[in-house]
């Protein structure tokens, strides 16, 4: 789909569960030039080193904590309320 549609922005998980996150962003860059943030919820710096390489424009860590994602599920609910 992102291959034929043209977006503006172009969040991608690394870790899809049918589909091979990594793989997907090589595809969209040598053929977009969207913008691609790489969503992984490793947080080890070598993980975000690869988002970059493979050419995400930016690599971003998912919360582990069940603290910050109950904050961030509470924050969703009151911007949609």
């Amino acid at each position: 789909m992102a291959l034929n549609t043209d977006f503006d922005l172009i969040i991608l998980d690394l870790t899809l569960p049918t589909l091979d996150g990594v793989e997907i962003c090589k595809k969209l860059r040598a053929e977009k030039d969207t913008p691609v943030i790489m969503l992984t919820p490793k947080s080890e710096e070598i993980d975000r080193v690869l988002g970059l390489e493979i050419g995400a424009d930016n690599c971003i860590t998912s919360p582990k904590g069940k603290l910050i994602a109950m904050k961030k599920a509470f924050r969703i609910g009151r911007l949609l309320n």
